[in-house]
């Protein structure tokens, strides 16, 4: 497994780091994928002359971060580069500053990249997301960044899936927005693998069905299914089917995200407005790992939840990704298919 490679890709292709910069590697171990990944990225900055620091913290899946991160954080100066690569989850950052991560580095002007969740990558899968993150980033950002204007002049938005999803919405005048990957500027980052572009619409205007074959996100779990079902009118889940246990645990995570929206000002029903489409542009294989098999080509996502700050208007605690397999969208006039989305 080239490491090494992955290592050099992160810090000149994502980060485009040099000297008189500072890098931060935050883990949560010394072993496996994430173990290893992180120390490569720390060894090849120190190989490269780049002041880094290598912070491993404890296990964490819900509730405010580190202290030893908290305090990595207290101290970022303009330019700093943070590298998240956790089995489990960075942590809140709102108990001590009132602001969440992206929000955070941008007011810093530092840069961050971040592989969370990754404590359920299976050894065999390891070499999938490898390939990933060695995919040829110039080709990714030219398919994508077409991709994102395409998306953003345009008024109609509708998307069908292999399985039965149909679901259209209006765009007018919403931006898209577009991983790319490319953290060289303040403020400046996102989740590795980089590759997906998402178009948040008007929240009343969608309306249809979604039908989930891949996979659904619930807390900080991805879990795989065979069928779920959302029926979305003017903005809004309305039911959902399929699976009963599963049906009743993502029930159960929009009622806790109701309550806690509510405790802070916001509409309950917020987390069940629909909040965005995404479409992947990496080739390779399913994984298992919502967060990464969403980048890939012929994977398409719907959110439900907060979209507020990236060119939404829905304020929500919460936010949840489910996994489908595309068989084409439509912009306006222009369907295009996944293998279409290289030639825009």
């Amino acid at each position: 497994m080239s490491y090494e490679k992955v290592a050099e890709v992160i810090l000149k292709k994502y980060f485009h780091i040099k000297q008189g910069e500072r890098l931060f590697v935050i883990t949560d171990t010394a072993r496996g994928f994430t173990g290893k990944v992180s120390h490569s990225v720390f060894d090849c900055a120190n190989s490269e002359n780049i002041d880094s620091e290598l912070i491993r913290q404890r296990a964490i899946d819900s509730g405010p971060c580190d202290e030893k991160v908290k305090k990595v954080f207290e101290e970022l100066k303009k330019g700093d580069c943070v590298f998240i690569c956790l089995n489990h989850k960075l942590g809140s950052l709102y108990p001590f500053f009132e602001k969440g991560l992206r929000s955070f580095i941008r007011q810093k002007g530092a840069r961050f990249a971040s592989m969370t969740g990754l404590l359920s990558l299976k050894k065999e899968r390891e070499h999938d997301l490898v390939n990933m993150l060695l995919f040829d980033t110039e080709q990714m950002r030219k398919a994508g960044n077409a991709l994102k204007e395409l998306l953003s002049s345009g008024n109609d938005f509708e998307i069908k899936g292999i399985d039965g999803t149909r679901i259209s919405c209006s765009i007018s005048n919403r931006r898209a927005w577009f991983n790319s990957g490319k953290f060289d500027k303040p403020g400046t980052g996102g989740n590795l693998p980089a590759g997906d572009v998402m178009i948040f619409p008007v929240e009343d205007s969608v309306n249809g069905k979604a039908v989930i074959d891949i996979s659904v996100k619930i807390g900080p779990e991805t879990v795989g299914i065979k069928k779920i079902v959302m029926k979305i009118e003017n903005g809004v889940i309305k039911d959902i089917s399929g699976d009963s246990d599963i049906v009743e645990k993502m029930q159960e995570d929009l009622d806790h995200f109701a309550m806690i929206n509510e405790r802070s000002g916001m509409k309950p029903d917020a987390i069940r407005t629909i909040a965005e489409f995404g479409i992947g542009l990496v080739p390779g294989r399913t994984i298992g790992i919502n967060i990464t098999d969403e980048k890939l080509l012929g994977v398409a996502h719907v959110a439900n939840g907060n979209n507020f700050g990236r060119g939404g208007r829905n304020k929500c605690r919460g936010h949840r990704e489910h996994l489908f397999w595309l068989e084409w969208f439509r912009i306006d006039d222009k369907k295009v298919t996944p293998k279409a989305i290289y030639n825009l």
